[in-house]
């Protein structure tokens, strides 16, 4: 995956996410994150957001704030509830090389970055998250449908195949239950 300067991301290994600010050697970037400290990343530790709002999102302060992750300031605030995360799985989307992995290595690691996006959505009280995972054999959707049975206060069905085909599954997190 290549990332750019302006990026949204959420991080793998901790709550909370950023923007890049800087794109540095092969693998590491410069994250703002929602406190506006910049740190560096191995982009093995974070994952890109794509954030649809009802609104349009101007500037980088917006959309960390459309996405919970900037405190409010003198911007005016753009509810949660409009805002919906998307990630793509697929494993280009993820990693820029996986030449010599094995399918298994390959799932976990898509099945790690679901996981990590979902509980910062949670985290983020976000209301509805649509994954794109694609269609190939149904391994890595059946995952996901598998995790999400055991999780409380979700729903969860075939995403608008209008918009992301045969291959996303969209999400409601019922705030109120968990």
């Amino acid at each position: 995956m290549k990332y750019s300067v302006g990026q949204a991301i959420v991080f793998m290994h901790e709550s909370g996410g950023g923007i890049i600010r800087e794109v540095l050697q092969k693998g590491i970037v410069v994250v703002e994150d929602e406190d506006g400290f910049k740190r560096p990343f191995s982009i093995r530790d974070i994952a890109p957001v794509s954030v649809s709002s009802v609104k349009s999102i101007p500037s980088d302060e917006l959309l960390l704030e459309s996405i919970g992750l900037a405190p409010v300031k003198k911007i005016k605030k753009v509810s949660s509830s409009s805002a919906l995360w998307e990630i793509d799985l697929h494993i280009e989307e993820l990693v820029d090389s996986h030449a010599n992995w094995s399918n298994t290595q390959i799932l976990q690691r898509q099945l790690s970055s679901f996981k990590a996006f979902f509980n910062n959505a949670c985290i983020q009280r976000i209301s509805k998250i649509v994954v794109i995972h694609g269609v190939g054999e149904g391994v890595l959707k059946s995952e996901i449908t598998a995790f999400l049975r055991n999780e409380n206060g979700v729903i969860f069905y075939n995403a608008d195949f209008r918009q992301y085909g045969l291959g996303a599954t969209a999400i409601e997190i019922l705030h109120t239950k968990r």
